[in-house]
């Protein structure tokens, strides 16, 4: 694992936002760039500076964008929460093709991991980190570190906060589980904020621990953590 420390959220967003472009241009020759993006709080700063400084360079047509989880509509399982944001907070600032967007959806969710590997993999993962250890859809009880992608439960009293209308939650949600990720080759993983600090701790305990899933991480061998220095173990 690669640490780094900002000295706030700004410069964390401005190094996450580095490492991105980094990443694509070392790897410009490949055939293809497959990214897969988080939604959330912690990244809104790092889309910011990437769609302002470095446009040209995410619409290159050899990137492909993925997400990893899903909130789906319960009438509509083509669309879900989780892309709309993704094209609110970064996709749509750079105007990138509808083809450069691959969407994990309620539909296609069971032939995922059969269409990563027929592409070659996902070269880089962003990822953020709950306070409970979860990343991804990968919550403490939910899904266990041997899951590919899969179908989760959604409690509708916790789901509530989500969705604008009672109407349109289903009883479930879609994520890539702990085998997925790890299956990818490059780990981003960006954390901020003095209330992300213990997890930051049970993250660099090096223990592998079921109710702290985001412990299996630490034992991938392309992982590069970016925190504040709020989040920052004192």
């Amino acid at each position: 694992m690669k640490k780094i420390i900002a000295k706030d959220y700004e410069d964390m967003s401005q190094q996450a936002a580095k490492f991105m472009i980094d990443f694509i241009k070392n790897n410009y020759s490949s055939s293809k760039i497959n990214i897969a993006i988080t939604a959330g709080k912690t990244p809104i700063r790092m889309y910011e500076i990437l769609s302002e400084k470095y446009k040209d360079i995410l619409q290159n047509n050899k990137i492909k964008y993925f997400n990893f989880d899903e909130l789906p509509y319960k009438n509509d399982l083509s669309k879900g929460l989780v892309s709309e944001e993704l094209n609110n907070i970064f996709l749509n600032k750079i105007n990138i093709n509808l083809e450069s967007f691959y969407h994990l959806n309620a539909l296609n969710y069971k032939n995922h991991d059969k269409y990563i590997e027929s592409i070659g993999g996902i070269d880089l993962v962003v990822l953020g980190l709950g306070e409970d250890g979860h990343f991804c859809g990968n919550l403490p009880g939910v899904t266990t570190f041997d899951d590919w992608t899969v179908s989760v439960n959604l409690n509708k009293k916790d789901a509530i906060n989500f969705y604008k209308n009672e109407e349109d939650i289903p009883n479930f949600y879609i994520t890539m589980g702990p085998r997925s990720i790890m299956s990818v080759k490059n780990i981003l993983l960006i954390v901020n904020g003095k209330h992300k600090q213990k997890a930051v701790e049970n993250l660099l305990k090096l223990e592998l621990d079921r109710n702290f899933p985001a412990s299996i991480l630490m034992l991938h061998p392309n992982l590069t953590l970016i925190i504040d220095d709020d989040a920052d173990i004192k």
